[in-house]
């Protein structure tokens, strides 16, 4: 009884000292990541122009779009200095407002968008 006891308390042990270890990243990693994500942000915004270009968003819309990416952006940009590169699409939680699309509400660009087409918001 007392050898599985300690038994288990040292693997307790071990893995608590593993989890820290296994999700921490290097610096060469963080940069790349910091890359990545300057390149994604880059192409969404490069997404939203051609999408105005082509007549699929208004000018009002496009606009509405590139400020709440300039949002994310930024708010991204602040995490990664804080040492938080855990970004996933539709992440809940985290510093932003909950109100995305996977959080069960509308964003600031959905609200503004609702608001002015109210017959097509229900």
């Amino acid at each position: 009884m007392k050898k599985g006891l300690i038994l288990a308390a040292v693997l307790l042990l071990v893995l608590a000292a593993a989890v820290p270890a296994a999700g921490a990243l290097t610096e060469k990693q963080k940069d790349e990541l910091a890359k990545l994500y300057e390149e994604e942000h880059q192409l969404r915004l490069q997404i939203v122009e051609k999408q105005r270009e082509a007549g699929l968003l208004s000018e009002e819309n496009a606009q509405l779009l590139k400020e709440r990416l300039q949002e994310q952006w930024q708010c991204r940009r602040q995490r990664m200095q804080e040492g938080d590169y855990s970004f996933g699409q539709y992440r809940c939680g985290g510093r932003g407002r909950g109100q995305g699309r996977g959080c069960g509400g509308y964003g600031a660009y959905n609200q503004r968008r609702h608001a002015a087409r109210p017959e097509q918001s229900a």
